[in-house]
């Protein structure tokens, strides 16, 4: 009976350290590139990963191989199950040849993505990156490579009418603090486009949030609540507020028939 016994927990730790430890070991096909920057003399990039998927996270990344102008990575997950946090990390860098103009992650057997790079100046960008994108991530570089994770959160705010200041920050489960709010610098509807362009986020994870800044003295007239007025009025035109601000952000036909999903802080802090 002892004997079975000691069989039996046998089994179920080899069970325990194959689910923690084996994810570890394999491949991650789901890394993607947040972010990067290049040394000074163009030698070494450095570069931030997240995941795709709604679980796991990287603990390592190695070199494939690095020949005919390639440089070709293997991501790995991190210990301790299939969403484990063991021995995470999410930056690495990397010494490139002079020759290489290709950064490619591993997708599955035999198969890289091309996720960086290098033009004819020497600058590295993403596949298809515009030259907008390029110049906004030199103007707002902290509206780039936010995590996706939790959404992210659109900030817009008014200093006088028909001119609107958009700001972006992460998705968190808390509310934003003034100082957070107070750093956000306005960029234009179009540079917005722009930037959440550059994320592979579906548009309902986008919320817009309306934020009436200290230092503007105007007040948008959808933020007014009339004496007497019946709140499903208010609700209404606050609603419409919102669905114009993602038109102007994802070029809705109709934004007022789209489905979409919004908050609106309506406070005036």
């Amino acid at each position: 009976m002892k004997k079975k016994m000691l069989w039996v927990i046998g089994i179920i730790l080899i069970l325990i350290l194959t689910y923690f430890f084996i994810p570890g070991l394999m491949k991650n096909s789901s890394a993607v590139v947040t972010d990067y920057t290049v040394s000074a003399d163009g030698r070494e990039i450095t570069i931030r990963f997240s995941v795709s998927s709604s679980i796991g996270y990287i603990r390592d990344v190695t070199v494939h191989q690095q020949q005919g102008g390639k440089l070709y990575l293997d991501c790995y997950s991190a210990f301790g199950g299939p969403n484990g946090r063991i021995g995470a990390k999410d930056t690495f860098s990397f010494r490139i040849d002079e020759n290489t103009s290709t950064i490619a992650v591993y997708r599955n057997k035999n198969a890289y993505e091309e996720v960086l790079v290098k033009a004819e100046d020497g600058s590295w960008h993403r596949p298809g990156q515009n030259a907008d994108e390029i110049r906004l991530k030199e103007k707002y570089p902290e509206y780039f490579g936010l995590s996706t994770m939790k959404g992210l959160e659109v900030y817009v705010w008014q200093i006088v009418p028909n001119s609107y200041n958009f700001g972006v920050l992460e998705g968190t489960n808390r509310e934003k603090t003034l100082e957070e709010l107070w750093n956000l610098k306005g960029a234009t509807a179009e540079e917005m486009r722009v930037i959440l362009s550059s994320y592979d986020i579906e548009e309902n994870d986008v919320i817009v949030i309306p934020w009436q800044n200290p230092i503007s003295s105007y007040i948008a007239e959808y933020w007014i609540m009339e004496k007497d007025e019946d709140p499903d009025s208010v609700a209404k035109r606050q609603q419409e507020y919102i669905d114009r601000i993602r038109a102007m952000l994802f070029d809705f036909a109709d934004s007022t028939d789209a489905d979409i999903s919004c908050h609106a802080d309506w406070s005036s802090s």
